[in-house]
């Protein structure tokens, strides 16, 4: 069903059904006056680069349209684009928050603005590098908080 499609329900007029490339296109989201882009990922690196395709090297998701649906809250008005995740994953509790993603950026540290987990939120945008890492360490399951500082403090932001 594509964006010329627009399905009306007999019983509900008010309902209309339109296709993902109508209803996620930041092209028609942006005229909204305040617009929530709320999204998941698989991975979060200390710059705010979002992963939702791979994790520990392994491809999971597919490409989608996280990208357009967050540029969209970033664009309205009043918008916001958040990233909700957990900070550990599997019972092994592998960390979300990462020094580096272990594979393709899905949505760009550009993009960043609200990362939240369980932990808190950390607001990254118009923040600097080391002051995004900073928030998103504090939002990081305390576990794994002094190892990403090291990483930090050995390889840098990049």
């Amino acid at each position: 069903m594509g964006s010329e499609m627009c399905i009306r329900d007999s019983r509900n007029p008010d309902l209309i059904m339109r296709g993902g490339d109508y209803t996620h296109n930041a092209d028609t989201l942006r005229h909204f006056e305040t617009f929530f882009a709320i999204n998941s990922a698989l991975e979060v690196d200390l710059t705010g680069s979002v992963g939702a395709e791979a994790a520990n090297g392994r491809y999971i998701g597919a490409i989608g349209g996280q990208l357009d649906f967050n540029r969209a809250g970033l664009v309205s008005r009043h918008g916001r684009a958040i990233i909700a995740l957990s900070s550990t994953a599997g019972k092994a509790r592998h960390t979300k928050i990462v020094s580096k993603l272990s594979g393709p950026v899905t949505s760009p540290r550009a993009d960043a603005d609200t990362i939240v987990t369980e932990h808190g939120i950390a607001e990254l945008r118009g923040r600097s590098l080391e002051e995004r890492a900073e928030a998103l360490i504090a939002i990081a399951d305390p576990e794994h908080q002094a190892a990403l500082r090291a990483a930090v403090d050995r390889d840098g932001l990049a």
